[in-house]
């Protein structure tokens, strides 16, 4: 790709995206730009592999990053033009491309470590971390209200950003996201992230280690990768799914209307088998509930049950399918002749 002002733009928003610091519409024009041909991804590749190694680096808010790009492109003309005339091999275009990174990492490293270090000590992270059987409520500066479910982690900074607010989650929470249309909330998991502005949702790491899922109560977020040009936009009943081992992103409609009865403790079935009422149950109330046979896992019922402890749960259940329950030092097993 030429590199005229166009360039530069996308040079910019690609920063901006590796830092973290892109607005939506921006990013939309980013994503634009990727979907236009695979030299575009490739471009976006190379950049990101060399922002991979600067993590530490800060943030490019505290620089101006065009003026750096400018005098360092300036240099390098400079250096390929006396090269030229001496007979010599010119740098490459890929080369060019790694030296503006790392000549804006090398001036983010000189002119913001001070700055770096004093943001770190005086807006210190803060980290929840939740047991199997514990839930806890965590309410933001700015008025967001996270539920985190249990074997969970949630991190972020006592004061969160101006420009945007990020957070990072390992596990499963409910957020009640504050609307503030001039800064983003921005959830991070291990390889998606999830933007929004202002809504309530769903986000769930575990799900069998393999996926990560959205499900979203009211608003819009936007669902992406992390790693790849794969974004989707989730609006009120419908569900994201990041599989991690096929690296995509998949949205769908929610037919669960058991997505956060971990939260509210509200169970809904309508005629649904005894394997996915098990399932329910486990996951809500954190416990290790078995089926004997495989008869009885395809036995059916239709009930409803409002923050009820799990032993009139399961009394209800095993009336209703002509179970026995049986404690044990596993957890609970169901058994019955089926249906």
């Amino acid at each position: 790709m030429n590199t005229n002002n166009l360039y530069k733009d996308i040079e910019g928003l690609i920063a901006k995206h590796l830092s973290g610091e892109i607005q939506m519409k921006e990013q939309d024009t980013l994503d634009t730009w990727l979907s236009e041909n695979a030299e575009n991804w490739k471009t976006f590749e190379e950049y990101r592999m060399v922002w991979e190694k600067s993590k530490n680096a800060q943030s490019l808010e505290q620089v101006n990053v065009n003026a750096a790009w400018r005098r360092f492109e300036n240099a390098i003309a400079e250096k390929e033009k006396k090269k030229i005339e001496e007979g010599g091999k010119t740098i490459s275009l890929f080369t060019r491309k790694v030296s503006r990174i790392a000549a804006v990492i090398v001036l983010l490293i000189a002119t913001g470590l001070a700055y770096y270090l004093y943001d770190h000590l005086s807006n210190p992270e803060i980290h929840f971390a939740t047991t199997s059987t514990e839930i806890k409520i965590i309410e933001l500066s700015d008025g967001t209200k996270v539920t985190l479910n249990g074997n969970s982690t949630f991190d972020y900074r006592k004061k969160l950003g101006k420009g945007k607010r990020k957070v990072r989650l390992d596990g499963e929470a409910y957020f009640e996201v504050a609307r503030d249309e001039t800064r983003p909330f921005i959830i991070e998991t291990e390889e998606t992230s999830v933007t929004v502005l202002g809504t309530k949702f769903n986000v769930n790491t575990h799900t069998k280690n393999e996926s990560v899922e959205v499900v979203v109560n009211s608003g819009k977020v936007a669902f992406e990768a992390r790693m790849g040009n794969q974004r989707v936009i989730l609006e009120k009943g419908e569900k994201g799914n990041y599989s991690k081992m096929a690296k995509t992103i998949a949205k769908s409609t929610n037919n669960d209307p058991n997505f956060i009865a971990w939260k509210t403790k509200k169970l809904v079935f309508e005629d649904r088998t005894l394997t996915y009422i098990v399932s329910v149950l486990n996951h809500v109330y954190h416990i290790n509930i078995k089926i004997e046979n495989q008869g009885t896992a395809l036995c059916r019922m239709t009930a409803t049950f409002n923050n009820q402890p799990l032993d009139e749960v399961l009394e209800v259940i095993s009336l209703a399918l002509d179970l026995t329950k049986t404690e044990t030092n596993e957890g609970i097993v169901l058994t019955g002749d089926g249906c």
